[in-house]
């Protein structure tokens, strides 16, 4: 028998080759932030810190203009001082030269007002924090939403606290590409209160400056005969301590945590608000807060089919708000349940999971800024 042909009748067996390994995904570089905003204090400089220090951890590396981190007094302009924001604009375009962020991240109106400058290749991100045409109506909110819609032309990204100012924005015409990020509370400084509430009388807290949006006005003058000496309510954001009436009284901001710690509920009489970081605190520390019925406080407060933390009345309707106080006043048992709500619904709050949601929207927004960024028209 014949022996069989080459490649006949026999079996060839390929070489065994290793299969290669998966090729990892390169690390992406950390960026530059600039964040620009107008100088203050409340909610938003807390955003900001709380932010800023989550990115730097992160690894970015990040500058504040106007913010708590800044001592630049040339960003020293707000709703009372706009004579003085032509010589911030140039000081935040020294700034953007000096430093060539890869994002410029602005906040609130007159931050966002920057947007007027040359950036060069920056991402531009720009964050409402409660739009203009969100407050109580007027001229000078529509003319305040016609300048956003003009700047909007000129954002590569707008980072929302809440779904509520993406629904002020479509109202308004303004379809910059979006994302919903969230508010921050400092959690190393806001837990539950385990200790005793106040012995002698319950104690009600209203958080925030004084000031027309925050709406204390609507409030005091009915506290006496609606709630009288059943509590105490206390504003917390004045400027001195003072007795406003037999139990009314004002008490600087400083550090909340001392009659946070104190306190058995939370009132929010707010005309209008965003996403409140004041309200958010509350929450994490287990206040029940009662509100005025706006988007973000619903969200806050009731929505989401998670167990309530507090109630929303109807707009404007004191009688119904300071009723929800008393009840909740009337009831240990509803304000028990309602405590331990408030911490679960901010879970999401934490300053690393805000941040880390602010940077993925900057880098989903990066790389097709680089070819529209030549292509931004001009303003004004």
């Amino acid at each position: 028998m014949s022996p069989p042909r080459s490649g006949v009748g026999t079996t060839l067996v390929a070489p065994s080759v290793e299969p290669a390994p998966p090729r990892a995904e390169p690390e992406p570089r950390p960026l530059r932030i600039l964040h620009v905003l107008e100088p203050g204090i409340g909610g938003v400089p807390e955003w900001v810190r709380l932010v800023s220090g989550a990115q730097r951890a992160m690894g970015h590396e990040v500058r504040q203009f106007g913010g708590p981190e800044s001592h630049d007094p040339r960003f020293a302009t707000s709703w009372r001082r706009p004579d003085r924001f032509t010589a911030a604009l140039r000081a935040v375009r020294r700034t953007v030269q000096e430093f060539r962020p890869d994002v410029v991240h602005t906040h609130s109106f007159f931050g966002g007002l920057t947007r007027r400058l040359d950036l060069g290749d920056a991402l531009v991100a720009h964050q409402p924090h409660c739009w203009v045409g969100s407050r109580a109506g007027g001229r000078g909110d529509l003319i305040g939403m016609a300048a956003e819609r003009s700047l909007a032309r000129r954002t590569d990204i707008v980072l929302y606290a809440d779904e509520s100012e993406a629904d002020v924005a479509t109202e308004h015409s303004i379809t910059t590409p979006s994302t919903t990020v969230g508010v921050p509370y400092d959690v190393a400084r806001f837990v539950p209160v385990t200790a005793p509430r106040s012995p002698d009388r319950p104690v009600v807290l209203c958080v925030g400056r004084i000031a027309r949006q925050k709406g204390q006005d609507l409030i005091v003058p009915r506290w006496e005969e609606a709630i009288g000496s059943a509590a105490t309510l206390v504003l917390l954001g004045g400027e001195a301590s003072g007795q406003l009436s037999p139990n009314v009284r004002v008490e600087p901001m400083q550090d909340p945590r001392a009659w946070i710690a104190r306190a058995s509920l939370a009132v929010a009489p707010s005309r209008w608000e965003g996403r409140s970081i004041a309200v958010v605190e509350l929450l994490a520390s287990g206040i029940p807060v009662v509100s005025f019925d706006l988007p973000s406080m619903r969200h806050l407060l009731t929505e989401r089919g998670m167990p309530p933390a507090g109630a929303v009345v109807d707009q404007f309707d004191v009688d119904a708000l300071l009723g929800a106080v008393g009840e909740r006043l009337d009831r240990p048992d509803l304000l028990t349940r309602e405590s331990v709500a408030g911490p679960r619904r901010v879970i999401h709050c934490r300053p690393a999971v805000v941040a880390d949601a602010v940077v993925r929207a900057y880098r989903t927004a990066l790389e097709p800024n680089r070819v529209a960024s030549a292509m931004r028209e001009p303003v004004g």
